[in-house]
């Protein structure tokens, strides 16, 4: 997949996390079930395409996929930002990484460095066993 911001890019690793006045996960398990079973299946691409075996490989997929990535807490593990006034995460209960200030201590331009902050999320990817 590629990676066009690694600075946010941890931030789609959670379905819920990041949003101000997050409802309770019970309500957001009940709203996934819904898209699923009613409107997904429901709607005109839904019937279009409800024999397809790639969008049923994709429906498999995207339940699995997110259950896992949420249970991982890759949101916390791969953030590379600080808890700062400019990206004030503790207000979006988000956390940094565990390594995150020894991260941006080796690539102090990763918010203006590509290049840099590919590193530095490679690392992290690493170095938390997501990628080889």
């Amino acid at each position: 997949m590629p990676v066009t911001d690694a600075a946010t890019w941890p931030i789609g690793l959670d379905g819920a996390r990041g949003v101000l006045d997050l409802p309770s996960r019970r309500m957001i398990e009940e709203a996934r079930a819904i898209r699923n079973q009613v409107l997904d299946p429901s709607s005109q691409f839904g019937r279009t395409f409800r024999r397809s075996e790639r969008l049923q490989l994709w429906n498999r997929d995207r339940a699995d996929t997110v259950q896992r990535l949420e249970q991982a807490d890759l949101i916390s593990r791969l953030m590379l930002l600080a808890d700062t006034p400019a990206s004030p995460l503790g207000r979006y209960n988000l956390v940094e990484s565990p390594d995150g200030r020894r991260v941006r201590e080796q690539f102090p331009r990763f918010l203006t460095d590509t290049l840099q902050a590919k590193a530095a999320l490679t690392f992290l990817l690493l170095k938390n066993r997501v990628s080889t």
